[in-house]
């Protein structure tokens, strides 16, 4: 081969790049109408400290196992299915979220998201809407309350509540969602994690804004107990209390006993991660009825959530089981924001 015949060749081979370059420009610019070619960049995962609002999914390293089917950021998705926001693998899912070393590590400091304070799905500054307008009057905060008694109140069942609605937030983590409630005006809140480190960060968070909350250290009762079965909690706490208090040993247990005991129950994310740690254990079905022992009938459940799939939700929250759905989140953008009114019991709880 000559000097000439191999400069030949390469030019030859420049063109037919040159030519391949400018036909996906053109396919580019028939498609899109633009010159503007978008680089392709790899999606980052997004830092737990910046603050998530509206319905932005902030489950981050759960991102990984859960593909969205939101017809907004999905162009192949088939809108007419809408019974599940989520598609996610429940195998990989599991290992990270459904155990309790994973989260004991994030609190301590070696987890994916921060260990100071974090606000699972969203604040409740993007709840407080939905909690003005499906909360009845009776179970809104003194200071919120309307004075006209037939608004926004549904009455059956309420002559039982004291002045101060008693709220539970279940697996609580370093959310601080009980300091928000707080200052929104409630003053009887409990919370409890199976963490032990969750509720010292949770102490940490209390204890460094209480001058500025007035007492929510004091005032906001935290505990160490697994949502799957909370008696056994009761009862040591009820001992301790009998102790402290002096009280006869016939009034232990009832001095503590949280059947029928919580106006309102909120929680953020702790149905989905009890969910992933075992679907087929029914570890969540387990949650959901301790839960539905110690909310009031009349009470309300608000949850925050978007793993749990609808057809579990919808067996767990059914009519026979003493619940009343009030609002259907299933086809929020991100997490789901459901309310559940707790009817008077069933029959079979009886």
């Amino acid at each position: 081969m000559t000097m000439d015949e191999g400069h030949n060749r390469r030019w030859n081979c420049r063109k037919v790049f040159l030519n391949s370059i400018i036909l996906c420009i053109l396919l580019h610019v028939d498609k899109t109408h633009s010159f503007v070619v978008i680089p392709i960049i790899p999606k980052s995962t997004p830092s737990p400290s910046i603050q998530r609002h509206d319905f932005q999914y902030v489950y981050s390293a759960c991102n990984t196992h859960i593909k969205s089917t939101d017809p907004d950021t999905d162009t192949n998705t088939d809108t007419t299915d809408t019974e599940n926001a989520y598609e996610y693998d429940d195998s990989e899912a599991e290992s990270q979220f459904g155990t309790k070393e994973y989260w004991d590590e994030m609190y301590q400091g070696y987890g994916d998201f921060s260990s100071e304070e974090y606000s699972w799905y969203f604040g409740f500054g993007t709840v407080k809407p939905y909690w003005m307008e499906y909360m009845p009057n009776a179970l809104l905060p003194p200071k919120h309350r309307d004075s006209d008694d037939n608004a926004n109140d549904d009455s059956d069942g309420m002559d039982n509540y004291t002045n101060m609605p008693k709220i539970l937030t279940p697996g609580v983590g370093n959310d601080p969602t009980l300091l928000d409630l707080y200052q929104f005006g409630y003053k009887d809140i409990t919370a409890f994690d199976y963490s032990r480190d969750a509720i010292e960060r949770q102490r940490e968070l209390l204890e460094y804004d209480s001058s500025d909350t007035g007492g929510a250290l004091e005032d906001i009762k935290l505990y160490v107990m697994d949502a799957r079965d909370l008696r056994e909690q009761e009862i040591a706490s009820a001992s301790s209390a009998s102790a402290s208090e002096n009280n006869d040993d016939d009034n232990e247990e009832s001095s503590v006993s949280w059947t029928d005991y919580f106006d309102i129950i909120f929680e953020k994310g702790a149905l989905d991660a009890i969910y992933l740690s075992g679907p087929e254990q029914g570890n969540v079905q387990l949650a959901v009825k301790e839960l539905t022992r110690v909310i009031k009938p009349g009470g309300y459940f608000m949850s925050i959530s978007g793993v749990v799939p609808e057809k579990v939700r919808r067996e767990m929250f059914h009519a026979d089981k003493g619940w009343e759905w009030i609002r259907d989140g299933s086809d929020d953008l991100k997490a789901g924001v459901f309310v559940w009114k707790r009817n008077e019991k069933s029959e079979s709880e009886v």
